[in-house]
């Protein structure tokens, strides 16, 4: 920090000293700037609930607001807690214990965003019910975070395929994690296959959509698996005893030598395929609220163009159906459903659909991923706020949707909404003067 100064580079200080005057020096002063930057501006409260390495429920919280400082939208870490069992009155009383550390004015309370959609939901409903009962407050809800959402409908999705891709992409990145020396072996497969070799690639199983780009490697990796567990571990010494009888060899083995593993994985890539718009945009550091409702809209159209009749997913102007029409679609209707000869099953599935089916019959297959479909839509269908009218009201804030016919009203109402959450505060007068 002080290159130019004699003293900085002599001067030293103890761990423990370090971290004493952090937390009882720095830390209170930076409190009490937060505390005074945020004071009498409205704001967002986020909470993540997490099991960290000491397998303790660890709660963060976090606040977002508009900085006068800074000048523009900013997010600032507030804390943790930790529990044994993190239910939701411990979350409710965490929430409390973070508004009175920084003097937070719960009126100017706009939102909590929030990741699952279980124990937080339950969280949500006690809230409410306290900030009415006990500040007459209301708050906006745009329900549990939506990348929680769309994991977990991917998961979903993949269970219905009789291929266990979890246990799979585990095994193979397992059986190298520790060992320099199979990790050297499995490198001198490319010198029969002569395709260059990469390592495996770890699964992440609370983020599933991470299956896709470990699939891609397993797909790229196939032929020097193929020759390392097939043929160069079974000359080896010690191989029958070792290797061979565990668990662990005879699944990879199922998978390796099973003609239809490069269906299921070509297929897992195709829909995470679907899914990279929407993580992407929604994984951005700006504030996002204003596109989420049409790119809700814009995920189930992509899935569903892949299994359902398209006259089913446009309007009689042959336009788009937005994401609450979409939403409501009743995918068990068989009669709005391709046929397992017509859905999309991606480039690379078809592919070897195309090599295998004059020999095999793939029906059950190709049934095994129209109900992937189905059950993986349907899961969004259930859990994404397509029906949410604030977010479909609140996306004609965007520049390019301003000048639209349902413009005007729609700010309108969400002009209306805010100042029913922000009653009672400095603000309200001044957004109800903007649309009178």
């Amino acid at each position: 920090m002080f290159p130019d100064s004699s003293i900085a580079a002599t001067y030293q200080m103890a761990q423990t000293k370090c971290k004493y005057i952090i937390q009882f020096g720095i830390s209170e002063f930076i409190l009490e700037e937060l505390t005074a930057d945020i004071s009498g501006k409205p704001f967002s409260f986020k909470f993540d609930e997490t099991t960290t390495s000491q397998v303790k429920k660890q709660n963060d919280g976090y606040i977002q607001y508009e900085s006068k400082k800074l000048n523009k939208i900013v997010t600032r870490y507030i804390g943790s807690f930790f529990h044994g069992h993190c239910t939701a009155q411990q979350l409710l009383d965490d929430f409390r214990r973070f508004g009175s550390k920084m003097s937070l004015d719960v009126q100017y309370l706009l939102q909590i965003s929030r990741d699952g959609p279980n124990t937080n939901k339950s969280f949500m409903s006690s809230l409410k019910k306290e900030l009415k009962e006990n500040h007459d407050k209301s708050v906006i809800d745009l329900g549990p975070c939506v990348l929680h959402t769309a994991n977990n409908g991917y998961k979903n999705g993949l269970g219905k395929l009789d291929f266990d891709f979890d246990g799979f992409a585990y095994d193979l990145w397992y059986f190298f994690k520790n060992s320099s020396s199979r990790r050297e072996d499995f490198l001198l497969a490319q010198l029969v296959t002569d395709i260059e070799g990469h390592v495996l690639m770890k699964h992440v199983p609370s983020r599933w959509l991470s299956i896709k780009k470990v699939s891609i490697r397993i797909i790229d990796q196939w032929l020097n698996l193929k020759e390392y567990f097939l043929e160069y571990l079974p000359k080896q010494k010690g191989f029958s005893k070792h290797i061979e009888s565990t668990d662990r060899y005879k699944k990879l083995r199922k998978y390796l030598t099973m003609k239809t593993s490069l269906i299921y994985l070509g297929f897992a890539i195709h829909v995470g395929d679907l899914f990279d718009g929407f993580m992407m945009l929604l994984q951005s550091k700006k504030p996002v609220v204003h596109v989420l409702y049409p790119a809700i809209g814009d995920l189930l159209f992509k899935l569903m163009a892949n299994f359902v009749k398209h006259e089913k997913l446009v309007d009689s102007y042959k336009s788009k159906r937005d994401a609450a029409q979409l939403g409501t679609i009743n995918l068990s209707d068989n009669k709005i459903l391709k046929s397992v000869h017509e859905i999309d099953f991606g480039k690379k599935a078809k592919h070897q659909i195309g090599l295998m089916e004059n020999n095999t019959n793939l029906d059950v297959i190709k049934a095994e991923m129209k109900s992937c479909y189905i059950e993986l839509t349907s899961y969004l269908q259930l859990k994404l706020p397509h029906d949410n009218k604030f977010l479909a009201d609140i996306q004609y804030i965007h520049p390019s949707r301003r000048n639209d016919d349902k413009a005007v009203s729609a700010i309108g109402r969400v002009a209306e909404r805010f100042a029913a959450v922000l009653s009672g505060t400095k603000f309200t007068k001044n957004i109800c003067c903007i649309f009178v």
